[in-house]
């Protein structure tokens, strides 16, 4: 019998914040911010943004690519970027970082050309994680 993979944040202390099942399983880590924010990745490109405290979902995004075979796999995890006062959340893979803002996952700006298209490697993947 196969299950739905299950989502469980915990708290610094080990304590179990709550339980989700979910569809698709997370292929990231999950990024928490200082507003209450869990953000994390899945297999079919989506991005999500969960209240930390409550584990409702407060909105989710697909990463729309055009990348093809094995690049539309990615294990990145996302990360904050900053400039100035504004804050946005970039993810990485498919052949695109983009840009999305933490309140509703809107695309901010997307970067292409990590694969280039007249040169396509059908089974690049990209992994990646921040370095503290």
């Amino acid at each position: 019998m196969i299950t739905a993979p299950i989502f469980v944040p915990l708290a610094r202390d080990g304590r179990v914040l709550w339980k989700q099942r979910v569809r698709t399983p997370y292929n990231t880590a999950a990024l928490t911010t200082a507003g209450g924010l869990a953000f994390v990745g899945d297999w079919d490109r989506n991005v999500y943004a969960y209240d930390v405290q409550t584990g409702k979902e407060v909105w989710k995004v697909t990463r729309k690519s055009d990348a093809r075979d094995e690049s539309m796999e990615a294990y990145t995890s996302p990360v904050i970027w900053r400039k100035g006062k504004e804050e946005y959340l970039v993810t990485l893979g498919a052949d695109y970082a983009i840009a999305h803002r933490l309140d509703n996952g809107a695309e901010i700006w997307r970067l292409g050309g990590l694969n280039p298209k007249d040169s396509y490697n059908d089974a690049l993947r990209l992994i990646a994680s921040p370095v503290a």
